[in-house]
């Protein structure tokens, strides 16, 4: 399963293999974190904001609010986006 792509996987997921889903998670789980923690500089709000982006994705793809994107990568960087102006835009001037 590790060898299928990313849209394939989201569609596997979409009816109802949670394993697919795992699959995406492993894949880009170190990415994710890796980007996050550059951006807010902070282990724990890096971890945190890794959560958070997959729970997100993950309530998306099940609602299939977001199944017309033609990539699991555009779906991140939405979430990612999105996540990280909301954690800078809360954090205090400096």
């Amino acid at each position: 399963m590790d060898k299928l792509s990313d849209e394939i996987l989201v569609a596997q997921f979409q009816t109802g293999r949670q394993d697919a889903f795992d699959v995406l998670m492993a894949r880009y789980k170190q990415r994710i974190y890796a980007y996050l923690l550059r951006s807010v500089k902070n282990y724990e709000d890096a971890e945190e904001l890794t959560i958070e982006v997959f729970i997100k994705i993950y309530r998306a793809l099940g609602n299939r609010e977001l199944s017309s994107l033609p990539g699991f990568i555009k779906l991140l960087i939405i979430y990612l986006s999105t996540i990280i102006d909301l954690s800078l835009a809360a954090q205090p001037p400096i």
